[in-house]
């Protein structure tokens, strides 16, 4: 019914037999607006959502236009450009619930299938092969630098707190933490040279 591509659709087709006529309330704003409307959806949906999505996502806001009583709203041309928000907002959501439960489904079927205990402990190794690096490469700053580091990041003690434990001043572990974050940084930028 709706095409997608360089022309517009004849959305007045749409439009229910006991819908007002083209002159009256929201639908003539969508109307006169439509081609703005498809730019502005197209603009704003993530992961290039182009043609048919954007065409259902046209024909949803017409079908709502149906429905809106244009009497109690101000500025009907900034309601529809709202509605057309927020329609690419719901469908982004949409999208995104989608990827989350294919991704979640694909992990328990591959626990189910048993096929994914080798790419799980492949990972793991891989995961533990980086740490025992990143752990050289936080020792290569010198041993109070990654002993700093781990306390304030990972233990989560205050600066404040290690600076007095190893009765140095707090300027010497906001040092040490820059030094440690180069390091950490360094590694993650660029490839291992151990």
């Amino acid at each position: 019914m709706v095409s997608s591509g360089s022309k517009l659709a004849d959305w007045s087709a749409l439009a229910p037999d006991n819908a007002p006529e083209r002159g009256a309330g929201l639908t003539a704003v969508f109307m006169d607006n439509r081609s703005r409307l498809m730019m502005f959806m197209r603009a704003r949906c993530r992961g290039g959502s182009v043609g048919t999505e954007v065409d259902d996502m046209m024909q949803e806001l017409w079908l709502r236009c149906q429905t809106v009583d244009v009497r109690a709203i101000g500025d009907p041309k900034s309601y529809l450009f709202r509605m057309a928000h927020n329609l690419v907002i719901d469908r982004v959501r949409q999208l995104e619930r989608g990827r989350h439960y294919e991704s979640d489904w694909a992990y328990v079927k591959d626990r189910l299938d048993g096929s994914a205990d080798a790419a799980l402990a492949e990972r793991s190794l891989i995961a533990r092969d980086r740490l025992r690096h990143l752990d050289a490469r936080l020792n290569s700053v010198g041993e109070r630098a990654a002993l700093i580091y781990r306390q304030y990041r990972i233990e989560g003690v205050p600066q404040a707190q290690i600076a007095a434990d190893l009765g140095v001043s707090l300027s010497t572990v906001e040092k040490d933490l820059r030094k440690a974050y180069e390091a950490v940084l360094a590694f993650r930028e660029g490839p291992d040279e151990e």
